[in-house]
């Protein structure tokens, strides 16, 4: 995973999944159907992988859905659920832990933001 920042979007699988939501609803899909569609094929591709670096990508694909639907004001429960139990459990920050403390401690600080929005259930 290539990283430039430490927002939600600045990797290349929030990007991704940023790009194919947004595609998607260009198409005239509802964000619940671009959910479905997303969720169905990056899960797929998530299961590649070992055990740390899946539970880390799974969470940069529900965190990339959670915020785009926080964003169009359709939070779906099971995606809020799904989110949270990711972030409890530490989200992508295995993937952090290699960085500058300062850049880990930015991501941490963006991860308990979205947590704090998700409980709200609103951005």
């Amino acid at each position: 995973m290539g990283a430039w920042g430490t927002g939600i979007f600045e990797d290349d699988r929030t990007c991704d999944v940023q790009d194919d939501f947004n595609e998607l609803l260009d198409r005239g899909q509802s964000v619940e159907e671009a959910t479905a569609l997303l969720l169905g094929g990056y899960l797929a591709e998530v299961e590649e992988f070992e055990d740390e670096e899946r539970q880390a990508e799974e969470s940069l694909v529900y965190i990339a859905l959670a915020a785009l639907q926080l964003r169009h004001r359709t939070l779906q429960e099971s995606i809020r659920e799904r989110t949270l139990a990711l972030l409890n459990q530490g989200g992508d920050l295995s993937y952090w832990e290699e960085a500058k403390k300062k850049d880990y401690e930015q991501r941490k600080t963006v991860l308990e933001e979205l947590k704090r929005k998700l409980m709200k259930g609103s951005l």
